[in-house]
């Protein structure tokens, strides 16, 4: 992981900070990298999110229902492999995925209830409820070209039959 993810790794639970880096070490197996581009916020962070989140891609929760906010979540910058074998990667690895929310967040990460310290309960999730189109990356904008949505979705399926040639 470069300096900046571990920074932002040392800001959040330890036991998700520790999976994310075995996240990251089984993404370097398919030749991918990510990078931790949001971990802890404060609620006024997150409120300004919120009323921002127009201008954003991906849910943004409402301020005090964020994981990010416990230190529970990150989002991460997924590169050189396909967002949904990191997903199933991920998950595999016990977390939760934000790429199944009922409104898609597939940078997201968080701790399963299971995993979540003193069993916190999921009134911390973020619902359709509570979300509406926005992402928040704080770290700076880039200009990679992104992929149309049936590349993903072959990068997808082959990513899914390599993980199953690799479990059977």
């Amino acid at each position: 992981m470069d300096a900046q993810s571990e920074g932002k790794l040392n800001e959040i639970d330890s036991t998700l900070a520790d999976l994310v880096r075995q996240l990251a070490d089984a993404v370097s197996q398919y030749g991918g990298t990510i990078q931790v581009i949001s971990g802890y916020r404060s609620y006024e962070k997150q409120a300004a999110l919120y009323a921002n989140r127009a201008s954003n891609r991906n849910p943004v929760a409402r301020p005090g229902t964020s994981k990010h906010e416990q230190g529970l979540a990150v989002d991460l910058r997924i590169s050189g492999v396909a967002t949904d074998t990191v997903g199933m990667l991920g998950e595999s690895l016990g977390l939760k995925w934000g790429g199944r929310f009922s409104k898609p967040d597939p940078g997201h990460f968080e701790l399963t209830d299971a995993a979540t310290p003193e069993s916190a309960d999921d009134s911390t999730s973020m619902s359709a409820d509570d979300s509406a189109p926005g992402w928040y990356d704080d770290s700076a904008v880039t200009d990679e070209p992104s992929v149309s949505g049936g590349v993903w979705l072959v990068a997808g399926l082959l990513g899914l039959l390599a993980v199953v040639l690799i479990y059977e």
